[in-house]
């Protein structure tokens, strides 16, 4: 018999949702901005934890998301994964040069290198 409260499940990776797609089995996936929601989604068994720029109204107090700035984003993400440790994170950031585009239009920047600052962030090692 195990000694831990909850049997141990494996990390969810990208592969492994586009196997679980394939194969139509479905998937959970919940917005997070914080420690607090993190854990409690984690405990949930949430497969995806999804950090959106949505933050800046939900959690921020501002307007709209355009004032949501990389840094913030990254210091939610490094909240976020500090309260979950099976989940994948995903971070979504909409650059204010693409919230007006049409779709179909082709971007005039993809990703800047200050973009890929949130993707190089490993997971906190657990305190």
């Amino acid at each position: 018999m195990s000694k831990e409260p909850f049997p141990i499940q494996r990390k969810v990776t990208a592969p492994g949702l586009r196997r679980r797609k394939e194969s139509g089995e479905k998937f959970s996936v919940v917005t997070a901005c914080d420690f607090p929601s993190a854990r409690s989604a984690e405990e949930a068994g949430i497969d995806v934890l999804l950090v959106g720029d949505s933050l800046g109204m939900v959690e921020l107090g501002y307007q709209n998301t355009l004032p949501v700035t990389m840094d913030e984003m990254v210091h939610h993400c490094r909240a976020v994964a500090r309260g979950a440790r099976r989940p994948l994170l995903v971070e979504r950031l909409v650059p204010f040069h693409e919230a007006g585009r049409h779709p179909g239009q082709e971007p005039e920047e993809v990703v800047s290198h200050e973009d890929l600052r949130v993707a190089r962030h490993p997971r906190p090692d657990p305190d």
